[in-house]
């Protein structure tokens, strides 16, 4: 009996001790999993899109840089404005013009309902400016007139007239939701009479704006000769007619 109990407790102490984690620390795995490190952007890559994101976007040209640029190819240089003593506007070659009781020249096109008064005007001061846009507005399809901007000084064309202008806009005559674009502008011309200009068009429209400006930027001085209207002489100084100037200027007005 006694040698039964012995065999069963060496028996359960054996199975203890198999049970038991050894005391003796195993050595790290070589093959254990580790986190790779961070992958860092490489400092060139960053500095390249810092300066990337520095660079200004360009800004568009001002209204008064516009006005100073050349007119484009093909502007034309028959029509007079009404009772200035020989200043040509510089129509775009599809619009049409109307000499409204030898006082005003309209200069229009059907697209966007573009129209532009001219007019003869007594000086370029803020106040004479604003009653002329304000006196010219109905009869160009505008009504509710207000101004986006403050009045500038401006240069006019290659020939650096002096200048004022002011953009603002307001709504159709035929509709108040058809918001309609306006700018005016007041021109020196050496030894004419100075002009007065609004133009008035259905927004969004920047072909008709860019073909205004050319308007703007292609006045000029002419001299009325016999059978050929009013010839175009040179911007400024003497007065000689210029070699590309038309032989004939059939829109040309008498009163002009």
């Amino acid at each position: 009996m006694r040698s039964a109990f012995l065999s069963l407790g060496a028996t359960l102490l054996s199975i203890v001790l198999a049970g038991c984690p050894s005391s003796k620390s195993e050595p790290p795995s070589s093959t254990s999993a580790t986190a790779p490190p961070s992958a860092a952007t490489p400092p060139a890559a960053i500095s390249a899109t810092a300066s990337a994101s520095a660079i200004p976007t360009p800004a568009e040209p001002s209204l008064v840089n516009l006005l100073a640029q050349k007119p484009s190819e093909g502007t034309r240089r028959s029509e007079t404005v009404t009772a200035a003593g020989g200043v040509y506007a510089g129509l775009p070659p599809d619009w049409s013009t109307g000499d409204v009781y030898n006082q005003y020249l309209i200069a229009s096109t059907k697209r966007a309902q573009a129209m532009v008064y001219l007019v003869i005007g007594s000086g370029i001061d803020d106040k004479s400016l604003e009653r002329f846009a304000n006196d010219a507005a109905y009869p160009i399809y505008l009504k509710g007139l207000a101004w986006d901007e403050p009045w500038l000084e401006a240069k006019i064309g290659p020939q650096s007239y002096e200048a004022r202008v002011r953009r603002g806009h307001g709504v159709s005559i035929f509709s108040k939701k058809k918001r309609r674009a306006a700018i005016v502008v007041g021109v020196k011309v050496p030894d004419r009479k100075t002009i007065h200009i609004l133009g008035s068009w259905d927004e969004p429209a920047p072909e008709i704006e860019a073909q205004f400006l050319d308007l703007v930027r292609g006045l000029g001085r002419c001299k009325h000769k016999p059978n050929r209207g009013c010839v175009a002489v040179e911007p400024l100084g003497e007065e000689k007619e210029l070699e590309n100037a038309p032989k004939k200027a059939p829109g040309s007005s008498p009163f002009g």
